[in-house]
């Protein structure tokens, strides 16, 4: 039976199809070197590759699932309102304020649970919520501010002296 390097020459020979004639070979153990270098650099190209995928494609898909940190960002931010001309009586504000700070919070639970902060919804806009607060209801306008709404000051728009009718111009 031949030694091991003489056997491995001859399959290094006729697997590279070199012919028969007498050529210095290298070592056997160069060769496996040499492969082993080849595959550690495939393997180490093929993990950077993967890396690269893994955080570009894969990982915010996991932090937008797990977590709710990965936001794609909206086409457009959509302005809902609310106005606030008084708070009533001083009997009726306590009553009032409530319902209306209900009211407001539903408003913006619905449009929430509808907009793009909400992944299930699908959709692609955004939202913002603002309260339009007469000067004589500052005081009653609080619980918006709490619910997230922005509230803005603004006297009436209108003359109420040019509005005709006393009903309208009552009301």
């Amino acid at each position: 039976q031949p030694p091991p390097l003489v056997s491995t020459t001859i399959m290094v020979r006729i697997a590279t199809g070199l012919s028969r004639q007498k050529r210095p070979m290298a070592k056997p153990c160069c060769y496996v070197r040499f492969l082993l270098i080849i595959a550690s650099l495939a393997f180490v190209l093929m993990l950077s590759l993967s890396h690269r995928i893994y955080t570009r494609e894969i990982e915010p898909l996991l932090l937008h699932h797990q977590y709710n940190i990965y936001q794609p960002q909206p086409k457009a931010t959509i302005a809902y309102a609310v106005s606030l001309t008084g708070c009533g009586a001083k009997d009726e504000a306590v009553n009032k304020a409530a319902a209306l700070t209900d009211g407001a919070a539903v408003l913006k639970h619905s449009i929430h649970l509808s907009s793009i902060q909400n992944p299930e919804s699908g959709s692609k806009y955004d939202y913002k919520m603002y309260a339009f607060v007469h000067p004589e209801a500052i005081h009653c306008s609080g619980p918006f501010t709490k619910l997230g709404y922005e509230v803005l000051i603004r006297d009436t728009p209108v003359n109420i002296t040019e509005i005709r009718g006393d009903f309208l111009r009552e009301d």
